[in-house]
């Protein structure tokens, strides 16, 4: 994305393994850092661990990971 840009993905279980996880490609790192936020599906709030967003600063070829804890989830009433 472009600086000030966003983009929304959705997280998948691709291998089975009850980790869901996503994926960015082709980052123009001089556009970063970036932040990296969790959106909770309508009608749900939840809390992770650590907060969100988080920030990532992958240098050109590099990998940036930021591990979510789920430590609760409700409905909005």
């Amino acid at each position: 994305p472009a600086v000030g840009d966003s983009s929304r993905v959705d997280f998948a279980d691709d291998d089975s393994d009850e980790i869901y996880e996503l994926a960015f490609r082709y980052l123009i790192t001089d556009n970063g850092p970036f932040d990296v936020r969790l959106n909770a599906p309508e009608g749900l709030t939840v809390t992770v661990d650590p907060v969100s967003p988080a920030t990532v600063d992958p240098a050109s070829g590099e990998t940036a990971t930021v591990d979510w804890i789920l430590q609760s989830a409700s409905e909005t009433p």
